[in-house]
């Protein structure tokens, strides 16, 4: 496989948009377009992209069929938002609640979120404002006292 074809699969891998991997290689190399970039401007930006795929997780596939044959591919599980600052203590309450009503999933609470604020409801709770997260930690704190889970 050629650098170019690296380079673009693993940004895709990544989950890079056309202009965010144009935006890495001007900031790696000086150059956006890989057509413009000269051999050693090549390398040196798939070995940024391969630094990258590294620290994410992310296994660059081998070019040999037997090499891909033999390492399955499990596809990337999507990590969870981080929330702001002021959001932060009311998220770490609830997934201690979470974890208190038998160690449930965050998508629980996502679901909780849906059903409240519905066509508001952001695609995960750590993007609720402040006060929707009030309001979740409120029926986590409900369905703990129906359950009998422990509360602090």
């Amino acid at each position: 496989m050629n650098h170019k074809a690296a380079i673009n699969i693993m940004a895709s891998q990544l989950g890079m948009s056309r202009e965010d991997r144009q935006s890495v290689s001007l900031a790696v190399v000086g150059v956006a377009s890989l057509t413009e970039m000269n051999p050693s401007q090549i390398a040196k930006l798939r070995a940024h992209f391969d630094a990258l795929a590294k620290r994410s997780g992310i296994v660059r596939q081998a070019s040999s069929p037997t090499a891909q044959a033999s390492a399955p591919r499990r596809p990337a599980k999507p990590s969870r938002p981080v929330p702001s600052k002021d959001a932060a203590p009311l998220v770490s309450r609830i997934r201690a609640q979470l974890i208190s009503l038998g160690r449930l999933p965050d998508s629980y609470a996502d679901g909780i979120a849906k059903q409240m604020f519905q066509e508001a409801a952001p695609q995960f709770y750590e993007w609720c404002h402040v006060a929707q997260l009030h309001k979740i930690t409120s029926a986590l704190g409900a369905e703990q006292k129906r359950k009998g889970a422990p509360q602090r």
